[in-house]
């Protein structure tokens, strides 16, 4: 076979040719993309889907795998796509996953043992919360009067009865003058 080097008059002809080779193995490529993902029916796709948001991305474990873009989570949406494709249900596409990564992998952890905490603890803490601000408000109510102000105690000390009369002198003698 004769190769062929771009000359100046040839150049025209080798661009051709590169675009040519370059627009085939586009093509090739998005047919065998389009041959290797399989087709799946609506149920299928929505079982897909709903796995698809119950696990995270091995890669950091950060978002779910419906909504990371990583290769690693692009493997698990076509693993599980394919999954799908074959017939198996949601339950068994999340144990083949928590066989391979454990309970890591899933976004909510698994309701038993001390996971339950993780269920329980906000509505422990809005009951506690509640019941802190209540007791809080009813104390309040005993100590502040409807009014809003606090009444001056009375002082029945001998002192206080002294001061009270040399005030009650001193004003009476400013009024006077």
């Amino acid at each position: 076979m004769e190769t062929r080097h771009c000359g100046a008059r040839d150049r025209g002809w080798c661009v051709r040719m590169r675009r040519a080779v370059l627009l085939t193995v586009l093509a090739a490529g998005t047919a065998w993309q389009a041959l290797a993902t399989p087709i799946l029916t609506a149920e299928q796709q929505a079982t897909a889907r709903r796995v698809e948001e119950k696990l995270m991305a091995p890669c950091c474990f950060g978002s779910t795998v419906a909504t990371h873009h990583s290769p690693a989570a692009d493997a698990i949406r076509d693993d599980v796509r394919s999954l799908a494709a074959q017939g198996r249900s949601e339950q068994e596409i999340l144990d083949q996953y928590l066989d391979r990564y454990g309970e890591r992998i899933l976004a909510l952890p698994v309701a038993r043992g001390f996971n339950l905490l993780a269920y329980w603890m906000p509505a422990i803490g809005c009951v506690c919360g509640t019941a802190l601000v209540v007791a809080w408000l009813l104390r309040r109510r005993e100590t502040v009067p409807a009014h809003g102000r606090f009444p001056a105690r009375p002082d029945d000390s001998e002192e206080a009865k002294r001061r009270r009369y040399q005030m009650e002198e001193e004003l009476a003698a400013f009024d006077a003058s």
